[in-house]
């Protein structure tokens, strides 16, 4: 039985998450957790106190919130309608990240499934700050969605990789899991600004090695070059119709061209693919 967090602010983009982890999961027996975080100093009235890391007592009202999440988990059962599925609602007053690993270890989670608002005018980046401090602090599987992005079965997804780092099978047993599970092809990309040139010996022997870890799905192997890395994802996952993206968390260079890259064209961000996290 998988255990499946989802944190939410009632927001259009967290319950676009919902809608599609429910799809994603149509056919799998699975527990989902509705965590909301009220931020510290949230409220003035209280049905508890809490403690701050200072000591001082902090007095908050959950009550109206947790109300609010029990509600619209309600809306979200019976909708669903699915006898595989079982909701359980999760309300608590931290810091973000600390209230996520919490909940991580407490309930077992498997993955984490968040929304994302899109592109910001600011700084041209596709993920608000709570979900790139789950990719980056938080070590679980985590599947980020866009906020336009609807469920179809994930039939081509891509791995972004230089195969300058190893592997493990550990690694790759969510990828591996949706892989199988949709009868999906995997795509290996690497992307290079120069000319195309051969794999130095490390890199032919990681690629192998990655090779193995898919021996019983169709991997197909491509190399761009003469681009940067952001430009080479986005025109292959266009050109290839790509369902997913697959991206190793040990990777953070990744995460930084493609997620936090500043004045870029804000074409490159304007991406409906879910994102899958992989942590060692």
């Amino acid at each position: 039985m998988k255990n499946v967090l989802i944190p939410t602010d009632f927001s259009k983009n967290s319950l676009n998450a919902c809608d599609y982890a429910l799809q994603f999961f149509k056919n799998q027996t699975c527990n989902f957790h509705f965590l909301h975080v009220v931020k510290r100093n949230g409220f003035s009235n209280y049905d508890s106190i809490h403690f701050s890391n200072t000591g001082i007592a902090e007095k908050v009202n959950l009550k109206p919130v947790t109300q609010k999440l029990q509600n619209t988990v309600q809306e979200i059962r019976i909708k669903n309608n699915n006898e595989k599925h079982r909701f359980f609602t999760l309300v608590d007053h931290d810091y973000f990240v600390d209230a996520v690993r919490k909940q991580i270890h407490e309930k077992g989670i498997d993955l984490i499934v968040m929304g994302t608002k899109g592109s910001s005018e600011i700084n041209k980046t596709p993920v608000g700050s709570n979900t790139t401090d789950i990719i980056t602090k938080v070590k679980c599987t985590t599947l980020i969605i866009p906020e336009n992005s609807k469920f179809k079965p994930p039939k081509d997804i891509v791995f972004p990789s230089d195969f300058t780092t190893s592997y493990s099978v550990q690694n790759f047993e969510p990828l591996l899991e949706i892989l199988e599970r949709y009868e999906a092809s995997l795509h290996a990309l690497y992307v290079n600004h120069t000319k195309e040139e051969p794999l130095l010996t490390q890199q032919e022997i990681n690629r192998a090695y990655f090779a193995d870890c898919f021996h019983d799905i169709n991997v197909n192997f491509h190399h761009l070059s003469d681009k940067p890395f952001d430009k080479g994802i986005h025109s292959f996952t266009n050109d290839k119709s790509i369902d997913m993206i697959a991206l190793k968390a040990k990777k953070l260079n990744v995460f930084h061209q493609i997620f936090f890259r500043p004045n870029v064209e804000a074409s490159a961000y304007q991406t409906n693919i879910p994102f899958l996290i992989l942590h060692e």
